[in-house]
């Protein structure tokens, strides 16, 4: 999943069914189990196979036609609840192969198997010295990711770090939140100290991985859902950390001309890449619990219409393309921006066309047209809110009349970390810290590699905000982060409670007319564009109830 310049590839094997003492017997099998938990790290394209579950479509990014069939429901509409039937996006580990439907006990079964290798890395024969510093590291900075994406979801969690026995009481109370963020810290700061510089193979978390990491983590704390005094001492230390993976010089923007490609298959040479689920020829880099083979197996299939061979689960909202600038770096409600909803995709940040398809946009051979009623993409009965998903989709893999070749799945690797995020995590801390001036020149790398011009000089801390949340929003959309940034940010409450808007585009005689409209809801599509947010509530999970009839201590989160 970390990526490097090396050919060699992260080996999961499972390790399920060996005993203990043979597994820490033999240095072999402590790397396989080591790898082992790499397994279900986080999400992506992980679910986007039968039930294609992205979280885009929890967030004012995209519109899912079939809300109850990915679960996204629950949360669109302020369902979430501890009992079974709401358990569908954090339920009970049961071996279903969707870990963001088990998110308490999926992680915690990890952090059990890391625990127990604490517990036995002293007893492996002919284990290298060093070999034993980067295992102990790996696993250290893969229990924080874990604890980390424990905390997103439920705030304070109790910190297990011990094996349970049979015999064993368990009535782990929860730590706090802020006990939580010190803990992982530490345990980053240690894995940084053991774990080589770069790592031999490209699936291994190093030393970059590590601190990018923690970059994000530090993010988190000092963002309002969790630094309720905006200390601003916590952005300082995220600004910080940030500046300590850019100051390694390791990593760097690729060119415009390979932005696209960056999303559709993996490149060892792309610097951009800091950690990332690699899809490369056929290996399964997370050793995925069913037999479809891992990710690209239907995730055209989850975003194309029906006519393209596609299920269209997942159309970005009007709202989402509202968020492009124009190219002269205004927004569009700026009167001086010459948008034009007449003529809405000329002159619009470079980024529009790479991440979604519109009308006029190019697909392989064909040209999208959502006028025709007749057509490949008619509006209504396949696109939803009339655009597609166009960011991870590869375009080869369809043919002039839109039907899939070969396969008709692409090749993507999922990138959990890329350097854009950490130029963008260090612009929005120092802003934040010590005011805007510093944050100009992180921001504005990211906007010139996409053909934007600088952010105008003078902005304001609170304008500079703004400006930082909106790139966030464009450069890193549909990657994950938009959900978790509304909730850290605690804007979840207004931009989460709104209405999903779409364009309907009709033809007469040879002129098009744009309409934005609330997308039709008929047919046999499964959604809702009025969206709910319950605040506070809904800015943590619930825990599921099978969780706290386990353990006595443990407390249920606000308002579930």
């Amino acid at each position: 999943m970390a990526t490097s310049c090396k050919k060699d590839l992260l080996n999961i094997t499972p390790t399920t069914g060996v005993s203990g003492q043979t597994l820490f017997s033999d240095p072999n099998l402590a790397e396989a189990f080591v790898n082992n938990n790499y397994r279900d790290l986080a999400y992506g394209f992980y679910n986007c196979h039968w039930q294609a579950f992205l979280l885009a479509g929890a967030t004012d990014e995209t519109l899912s036609a079939y809300e109850s069939y990915t679960g996204v429901n629950v949360i669109n509409k302020g369902l979430l609840d501890p009992t079974p039937n709401g358990e569908s996006f954090t339920g009970t580990f049961d071996g279903n192969p969707y870990p963001r439907q088990q998110t308490w006990a999926n992680n915690y079964n990890y952090i059990a198997q890391c625990n127990s290798f604490f517990e036995n890395v002293n007893s492996i024969q002919g284990l290298s010295a060093d070999n034993k510093n980067r295992l102990i590291g790996e696993m250290k900075a893969l229990r924080a990711f874990r604890y980390f994406t424990l905390v997103e979801h439920y705030g304070g969690v109790p910190l297990i770090t011990r094996t349970y026995g049979l015999n064993d009481k368990f009535d782990a109370a929860r730590n706090t939140a802020d006990e939580c963020f010190q803990f992982i810290t530490k345990e980053l700061d240690s894995a940084i100290l053991l774990l080589p510089a770069v790592a031999t193979n490209a699936g291994k978390i190093d030393q970059g991985v590590a601190m990018a990491m923690k970059s994000r983590v530090l993010l988190t704390y000092a963002s309002p859902l969790f630094n309720t005094t905006n200390d601003p001492a916590r952005w300082q230390a995220a600004a910080d950390a940030a500046n300590a993976v850019i100051g390694l010089n390791r990593y760097s923007l690729v060119p415009w001309a390979n932005y696209k490609s960056m999303f559709i298959k993996f490149d060892p040479a792309n610097r951009e890449n800091i950690f990332v689920a690699i899809n490369q020829a056929g290996i399964p880099s997370e050793g995925h619990q069913d037999n479809y083979p891992w990710p690209g197996l239907t995730f055209e299939y989850c975003i194309m219409p029906f006519i393209r061979g596609g299920n269209i689960m997942y159309t970005p909202t009007q709202q989402m393309v509202d968020s492009y600038e124009t190219l002269d770096g205004k927004s569009i409600t700026d009167p001086g921006s010459n948008y034009n909803p007449q003529n809405p995709y000329v002159n619009r940040d470079p980024r529009l066309d790479v991440d979604i398809y519109h009308q006029g946009s190019a697909l392989n051979q064909s040209t999208i047209d959502f006028s025709n009623p007749d057509g490949l993409d008619f509006n209504q009965n396949q696109t939803v809110t009339g655009y597609l998903l166009g960011k991870f989709v590869d375009p080869s893999v369809y043919d002039a009349t839109g039907l899939t070749l070969g396969s008709g799945q692409g090749n993507q690797s999922w990138i959990y970390i890329r350097y854009a995020e950490i130029l963008l995590n260090y612009a929005e801390a120092i802003n934040e810290a010590q005011g805007p001036a510093n944050a100009y020149a992180a921001i504005n790398q990211v906007r010139n590699r996409a053909g934007m011009p600088n952010l105008p000089a003078g902005l304001s801390q609170s304008d500079m905000r703004l400006r930082i949340q909106n790139e966030r929003k464009v450069e890193l959309s549909f990657e994950e982060h938009r959900f978790w940034d509304v909730r850290r940010w605690k804007i979840a409450g207004a931009v989460n409670n709104f209405t999903a808007m779409g364009v309907s585009i009709t033809k007469v005689g040879n002129v098009l007319q744009y309409s934005y409209v609330v997308p039709n809801t008929g047919g046999n599509l499964d959604y809702d564009p009025v969206r709910v947010f319950k605040d506070p509530a809904n800015y943590f999970f619930p825990i599921p109830l099978s969780e706290i009839a386990a353990d006595p201590n443990l407390t249920q989160n606000p308002g579930y």
